[in-house]
């Protein structure tokens, strides 16, 4: 059996130290662990409530202290080196989708990148690296099922800034195909 320390004080989204403890029913004998809870809501963080979002890596979080709109948005996983933290959903295209990120790294060596199937967009901003504020972006979603992902990478080594990444205000737009060819 294993519970959860009531004292965690998960007042809401955001990131939670808290104690398991786990219980031998038969020998009655306890252990203790910290762990750290991550309680997310997604769509209502990136403001899509009819989206879903699923997190790999390191998993990204639902904070309020860091946002575009004065809510909430999505935050990079507490990351040590050489590790990658993605978010990801699937639309069906053709539309537009635009998003608000920002980064906080190492110049040039730890990236926020926007990928569509995979494939690392093209294009100004697609990757950003440093100090970097809000940026909107608008990308042009193709025909069918896509996965888009935003993925935060540290490189080997050095700590900077924040060493995170945020997406806030995510809103996808579906559109006819000839709307996405005159783009």
């Amino acid at each position: 059996n294993a519970t959860i320390n009531a004292n965690a004080n998960v007042l809401g989204l955001g990131v939670y130290p808290a104690i398991v403890t786990f219980t031998n029913t038969v020998s009655g004998k306890t252990i203790n662990r910290n762990v750290i809870l991550y309680v997310n809501d997604f769509a209502a963080a990136l403001d899509s409530p009819a989206l879903t979002f699923e997190t790999s890596g390191v998993p990204w979080f639902s904070q309020t202290t860091t946002t575009h709109d004065g809510v909430d948005a999505a935050q990079s996983g507490v990351m040590g080196d050489s590790q990658t933290s993605s978010l990801q959903t699937t639309l069906t295209g053709p539309g537009k989708l635009t998003f608000w990120w920002k980064v906080s790294s190492e110049t040039n060596w730890d990236f926020l990148r926007f990928y569509i199937n995979g494939v690392e967009q093209s294009g100004s901003l697609v990757r950003i690296s440093g100090e970097v504020n809000w940026v909107q972006k608008t990308v042009a979603i193709p025909t069918g099922s896509q996965t888009v992902k935003w993925s935060y990478t540290k490189d080997g080594s050095v700590n900077t800034g924040s060493d995170a990444a945020w997406v806030d205000q995510v809103v996808f737009t579906p559109t006819s195909a000839s709307e996405i060819a005159v783009e």
